[in-house]
Formats: structure tokens, sequence, C-alpha cells
């Protein structure tokens, strides 16, 4: 990313001066204009501070693509994830992210966007039951596994009877001086991500289940409406939080897709996991870190937040 504006500054340094003839002094203060505007850059990702979004009562669609730059078959996949960056749904019913898995690193090609972690929570859900083998590419929606993109056929995949699951409520902003003081018993935060620590953020979030805010029984609910069979209020449930980037751009040198350019939309960067307050297990508190190791390379940044329960994805919210 710094690169291609050093040297920017530096052609338009050696224009001035043979044009203009620029005084070395001048030349200097160029240069350092141009330092203290990449010392800027991280704030691209920091900017991300404040979000404030609460979901439906419906459960949306969750879309997991298990990835890699070094799977020739995947690009075709990405491509189609890619769609979605104009659905009028996006962020709202619709969650698509692709999980940039390591296993393929060995054989030519290390996928840059690649965490061993992805590659772990698909193995996750192998180990739920939520698919029945590991492979790239791989789709999971609402956790569970549809191999109908390799026939091109959605079938009934995005047309389910709207489900009640319940509410969730998520916020983000910058960690004041007092919740650094106050260092209070919040929920544990397992982060995924590696590079460079960002800015520190603070994280606080509630799901109320459908459930919890009925009043009485609806025994005349209508017939394309359905309260919820997925929630379970006997099961822990846990917050997940990513931090996804869209626009990226690979140019691959090696493995299958070698002297190809990849473009990859809705890339998981980082990804965290929230705990529920022992006192209350339907709140959630902690610290988020920007990873900025990638950030800086997106045309766009949005949060992610989604609530899981028995390895599967019950809400979501999205958005910067």
């Amino acid at each position: 990313m710094f690169a291609p504006i050093l040297q920017t500054c530096s052609l338009s340094s050696r224009q001035n001066w043979r044009q203009f003839s620029v005084s070395s002094a001048r030349a200097y203060l160029l240069v350092l204009l141009c330092s203290g505007f990449l010392m800027s850059q991280p704030l691209r990702a920091a900017s991300l501070g404040e979000f404030n979004q609460q979901s439906s009562v419906y459960r949306p669609y969750f879309v997991e693509l298990y990835t890699s730059q070094g799977c020739s078959s995947c690009p075709p996949a990405e491509q189609w994830l890619s769609s979605f960056r104009d659905h009028p749904q996006l962020w709202k019913t619709l969650f698509p992210l692709a999980f940039h898995v390591s296993y393929w690193n060995c054989i030519g090609w290390k996928d840059p966007y690649s965490k061993r972690a992805f590659s772990q929570r698909q193995y996750d859900h192998l180990n739920a039951k939520n698919t029945g083998q590991v492979y790239t590419p791989q789709f999971v929606i609402n956790g569970k596994e549809w191999r109908g993109w390799f026939d091109r056929e959605l079938g009934d995949v995005f047309n389910q009877p709207p489900e009640k699951v319940g509410v969730l409520s998520v916020s983000i902003k910058a960690k004041s001086a007092q919740d650094k003081a106050e260092n209070t018993a919040t929920a544990t935060a397992t982060d995924t991500a590696t590079g460079t620590a960002g800015t520190a953020l603070h994280l606080q979030a509630s799901f109320e289940r459908y459930s919890d805010n009925q009043s009485s029984k609806t025994a005349n609910q209508s017939s394309n409406q359905q309260a919820s069979t997925v929630i379970n209020d006997e099961s822990p449930i846990e917050l997940h939080l990513a931090l996804v980037g869209t626009g990226f751009t690979t140019n691959v040198t090696r493995g299958e897709n070698r002297n190809k350019v990849l473009k990859h939309d809705f890339t998981v960067l980082q990804h965290q996991v929230f705990t529920p307050h022992t006192t209350n297990p339907s709140h959630f508190s902690g610290e988020v870190t920007i990873d900025n190791k990638h950030s800086g390379k997106a045309e766009k940044l949005v949060w992610v937040a989604w609530i899981v329960q028995n390895h599967r994805p019950i809400q979501a919210v999205g958005g910067l």
C-alpha cells in the first residue's frame, strides 16, 4: 500500500526539481508531508470504531465460504460470493463471509489472508456434524453444509419461512479512560487474528431471545412465520465478531492459481469470540483490537457480529 505513494511523491519531487528548480528544503518538506500522510493511514481502520446496530427478530441467512488462493476451484466460488456486494439485503438479512484456510499454504503459494484458526473453524463444523467432510470451496449456510453451488442450483436455500429467533444489539466504541480504570468483569474475548495491534475499542452486546419477550403463546401465528426451532433455552450462546474487508486484489505467482489476479470480497481479517457474563447470560462485553495488517488495503471495512448456539449462527448484525 505504501510503496506506490512513496514512488508518486518521489516522482513528483524529481519533476518539480527539473521543471521549477525547487530547493532541497522544499523537496524535504514534501517528503515530510508525504510521511505525515502515510502515518495517518492506519486511522482508516480506526474510523470503524463507532458501531451501533440492532437486528430484526428474524433469523438471517449466514453464508460461510471456506476458500484459499492456493485452490484452483475457489475463484469461481468467490466470484459468486462477490455477487452479493450490491444485494439490497446485505448486512440486513444476508451475511456472506469468506474464511481463508491455511492447509493449502504448503502447495506452492501462501494465502496472505489465511489463518490456522479459520481451518480449525471449518473442522469444528465437521466435528459438530454440520458438514460431512472438509474441502474447498465449501459453503456452510446457517450452520449446514450446502453443495448446491457446484450445480449452480440455489433451490430454496434463500427462500426459507421467516423464523423468529430474537434481537441482537451490538455497540462498539472507543474505550474511554473510565473503562480502562474500572477494569470491571467482562466477557472473555478470544482473538484469532494475527498482525499489528490497532486501536483499542470496547464492545457491549445483548441478545434477547424471542421466547424471552413473549407474554404468551401466539396461537394465531401466520402460516409463513414461525417461532424458533433452533433456539434452545438450555444451551449457552456465544457472540462472534469479525472484521471483514472487500475489494482485495492479489497477484498469485505460484501454485494452482499462478499468473492469475484474484479478487476477494467479504474476506474475514480477524475473528473474536466473546462468552457471556456469568451473572447475565444474554449480555456480552470486552475489548476489541483492530488488526491493521490487511485492513488498510481494503476498499471497504465492516463489522459483523453474530450469535452462535450449538455451533450454528442464530442472529447477526453488520455494517459500518
